[in-house]
């Protein structure tokens, strides 16, 4: 038979259909396999209605398809590695039957042109296709109902028998519901009371079938299909449970997520281990951490995105959170770095000699507070050590600090202060510059220095501190300063260094 390609203009739905043969026994073994995922990968918009659907194509093929109940396998929401298995477990199966079969594939939910969106490492449609390929079955059918998906599976039969491989859609509907509708008798166009594969999928599709093809359905011997509020009886729990899983993926498809997390903890607070639930929240965090990371804020970005992974640790594997996963890769190393930091800074802290000190005197043998200065010192925060010191032979005061960064007994300091001779605060006598007997003032006299600096100055100080573990401890520090002071005599600033050299008890 010559393919046959149909298109209309809505979503595209894929489908392979292969080995098909004219009207076989009914007395053939027949096996299907239904598998529906709402969820999807991270960035696909929950479906409302992909599970339920194939809830509902178990429920035709048991009732109308001769399909035993024991051998239709319904998947919700399983990763890629489980659906592997249970293919590999239903090709062993038929090999030890042998015979006559007919094997369904039937797959609702999210794909792309080259992979089913399910968790755990993806499974392709070309891995699909060998896959069926394989199977020791007569007739082999395989169905992928995927909105978005524009690809078409293609396999060649390797029975000499006539198929067909069709890219269907439906206008304004899902092909799974379509596609149902005709299995309960209107596909039957011949009105011969049997609904077979070519008329069932040309009525889902809208054409009109050119062959006979393999039976499915008997709708006129078979009992009316229970409703879907008679099939989903059982306890009032499980069904409150149910509508409240349902409203949460409307709300996630709306983009709701407030609403659907809320929710979603209180599904999960009553059953923790709600699997469908947990998969949930976890695409509303992904969608949390894709708006925080909009605005900026890494550190919730890197909470949601945890969070995700958390409740669903197949998203690891899912290739549209892959780029999101590298980033939660890269924010936690650096959120390691920074409690690393913070961790040795503790520790660094705990192991300070200065912790505990609180206050100090010493003694400035020379430096910029003066030469032989009493200096008393408060410590705060362990870092900083503001003083106060007088110079009885300047005379004067001087008040600054010293910042010591380090928590080790050896530390770098940082300082600065200001230097005021008594004679500015009125208590002592000026001296002002004595010209000589032509009436000129050597700006480069020593005494005149010395005496323009007793106006007062600046200071600017780098050392090195040593900080012993006694208590009281002595600490002693070395460095070096550099005096800034007003020159009236050449109307500039004079720069004069210093050794700073000076040691004390500390409380």
């Amino acid at each position: 038979m010559t393919p046959v390609v149909h298109r209309a203009r809505s979503t595209v739905l894929g489908m392979l259909l292969v080995g098909l043969v004219a009207t076989p026994a009914l007395g053939e073994e027949r096996f299907a396999l239904l598998i529906g995922a709402n969820l999807g990968w991270s960035k696909d918009r929950p479906l409302l209605h992909a599970e339920a659907e194939v809830e509902r194509v178990r429920d035709v093929l048991v009732a109308l398809g001769g399909f035993p109940a024991d051998r239709v396998e319904l998947l919700q929401e399983p990763d890629a590695a489980t659906v592997r298995a249970r293919l590999r477990h239903l090709a062993r199966t038929l090999r030890a039957l042998g015979g006559t079969s007919v094997v369904l594939v039937h797959y609702v939910g999210h794909a792309d042109e080259r992979h089913l969106h399910l968790r755990g490492a993806p499974l392709s449609r070309e891995e699909l296709q060998e896959t069926l390929r394989a199977l020791p079955a007569t007739h082999r059918l395989g169905v992928i109902d995927a909105g978005g998906s524009s690809a078409v599976l293609t396999v060649r039969s390797d029975l000499p028998a006539p198929g067909f491989e069709a890219e269907l859609s439906v206008e304004g509907s899902r092909f799974t519901s379509r596609w149902l509708e005709g299995l309960r008798g209107p596909a039957d166009l011949d009105h011969d009371g049997v609904v077979t594969l070519s008329e069932a999928h040309g009525y889902a599709a809208g054409w009109r079938p050119a062959s006979e093809s393999v039976p499915l359905t008997w709708p006129a011997r078979a009992p009316a299909l229970p409703s879907p509020s008679e099939r989903d009886g059982g306890p009032e729990a499980e069904e409150d449970r149910e509508r409240g899983r349902q409203e949460a993926l409307r709300l996630l498809a709306e983009g709701e997520v407030d609403a659907a997390l809320s929710l979603l903890e209180g599904l999960l607070a009553a059953k923790p281990d709600d699997a469908s639930a947990l998969r949930m929240r976890a695409r509303a965090w992904v969608r949390l951490s894709e708006a925080h990371a909009r605005e900026g804020a890494t550190r919730r970005e890197r909470q949601a995105l945890r969070a995700a992974l958390e409740a669903d640790p197949s998203l690891a594997e899912d290739p549209d959170f892959a780029p999101q996963h590298q980033r939660l890769q890269e924010l936690e190393a650096a959120e390691q770095r920074d409690e690393e930091i913070r961790g040795a800074a503790e520790r660094e802290s705990q192991d300070n000699p200065r912790r505990g000190h609180r206050w100090g005197v010493g003694l400035d043998a020379v430096g910029t507070r003066g030469a032989l200065a009493l200096v008393g010192t408060v410590i705060v925060q362990e870092r900083w050590f503001l003083h106060l010191s007088v110079e009885p032979f300047g005379p004067g005061t001087d008040l600054g600090f010293r910042w010591v960064p380090l928590g080790w007994r050896w530390s770098p300091t940082f300082g600065m202060g200001g230097h005021v001779p008594f004679s500015q605060l009125g208590l002592g006598s000026r001296t002002e510059p004595v010209p000589d007997e032509d009436g000129w003032v050597d700006v480069k006299d020593p005494a005149l220095i010395q005496r323009e600096l007793r106006r007062g100055y600046l200071h600017l100080d780098v050392g090195v501190q040593y900080f012993t573990s006694w208590k009281p401890a002595l600490a002693c520090e070395l460095g070096l300063g550099l005096r800034l002071f007003h020159r009236p005599s050449i109307r500039s600033v004079g720069i004069l260094p210093a050794l700073d050299l000076g040691c004390g008890l500390y409380f």
